[in-house]
């Protein structure tokens, strides 16, 4: 619920900050307009688009002697509210044998970051009021009043407009945590930064080795609706990596099977009746599951068709029709079609000749 971290560099701060975009250009002048600055900041966008880093990011950039301290207000239980924000003194209540510094006292000198402030009870933004607007706030069970200077930077992905109308965020709140406003972009709206992006996670998650990512696995990411922005393409790389067969590189197949395993693409159910009749007639399975299976198996084959298609005993021209079906990428022919039916067809009969018993010679 609460983390606190020192000024020292933190090399996730680099992963909201990456891109050349034109609103990712923005978003750093802001910053670093801000970010000197005594005032409290809002932080608004979708959920996983890094509001968060964003916040450590103005930390960093303040130059403030004390650390930065995220709480996730909404995830306190009511009865841990007070304790968790404001601490409290030994004594104070049974269990308390010594006492507790709140995270108010440990943002001293530094920054506070609410996140979900939108979806914080009335209880508790009452609260937070005199804290925020005072640095003042009184540990339970103590006798007087304590001081911290923090910087308040809070986070909410909601319309914090419509919230303050319909009366689910208090009217004075709002102005002591809105001194000025930040717009993080979503994923969708910075979509030529995703090469970087990638790569970006891709090397985190290598621990440092840079990783080749094949151009149609990056046109591929580029495509994708990301409803979760950054964290969901974070996990999708990750995923990626994981499973590819080939360790430093990334295959568009590598990717497909990623964003399969995700439920992130779109479903294979959304083809209609007489595209799948057409398409599938030679399978009768699930054809979500088929889609996955075949990522998986032209990933492990490298996109060898031939050797794909031995694999499913189907014809090459059925793996090719599944592949457009499924919205899945499709390779060129790397030899001709005769060719490729041949090497089949001789490998279909040594295999018969295997399980009839048949000795080769």
């Amino acid at each position: 619920m609460t983390t606190a971290i020192a000024r020292a560099s933190d090399d996730r701060l680099d992963a909201v900050l990456i891109g050349q975009s034109l609103v990712m250009q923005r978003l750093r002048t802001r910053i670093s307009q801000l970010a000197p600055l005594g005032v409290s900041v809002l932080l608004t966008g979708p959920t996983g688009a890094g509001k968060e880093l964003v916040a450590r990011a103005l930390h960093a950039a303040s130059g403030r002697r004390g650390d930065f301290v995220g709480v996730n207000v909404c995830a306190i239980p009511e009865p841990m509210f007070e304790d968790t924000l404001f601490g409290h003194v030994r004594g104070a209540f049974t269990g308390a044998v010594c006492n507790r510094r709140g995270s108010l006292a440990e943002a001293d000198g530094g920054t506070l970051f609410l996140d979900e402030i939108g979806d914080l009870s009335l209880t508790g933004q009452v609260k937070l009021l005199r804290a925020i607007d005072l640095g003042l706030f009184r540990p339970i069970g103590a006798q007087r009043d304590e001081q911290s200077q923090f910087r308040t930077v809070a986070a909410t992905n909601a319309d914090i407009e419509r919230l303050v109308r319909s009366g689910g965020l208090r009217q004075d709140l709002y102005y002591r945590i809105g001194g000025a406003r930040l717009q993080v972009p979503s994923l969708a709206e910075r979509l030529d930064d995703i090469p970087d992006l990638a790569h970006y996670f891709a090397r985190a998650a290598c621990l440092g080795q840079n990783v080749e990512i094949a151009p149609r696995a990056l046109a591929m990411l580029q495509t994708h609706a990301w409803p979760g922005n950054v964290r969901e393409l974070r996990h999708v790389v990750e995923c990626a990596v994981g499973q590819a067969p080939e360790k430093g590189k990334l295959s568009a197949y590598d990717v497909a099977f990623a964003l399969d395993s995700h439920q992130a693409s779109i479903d294979a159910g959304s083809v209609d009746a007489a595209d799948t009749n057409r398409s599938f007639r030679s399978y009768t399975g699930d054809v979500g599951e088929l889609r996955l299976a075949l990522a998986g198996v032209m990933s492990e084959e490298h996109g060898n068709i031939v050797a794909v298609a031995m694999r499913f005993r189907v014809a090459q021209s059925t793996i090719y029709r599944w592949l457009r079906a499924l919205g899945l990428p499709t390779p060129h022919y790397t030899r001709s079609k005769m060719q490729g039916n041949a090497a089949g067809a001789r490998m279909m009969r040594r295999q018969g000749r295997e399980a009839s018993g048949v000795e080769l010679r």
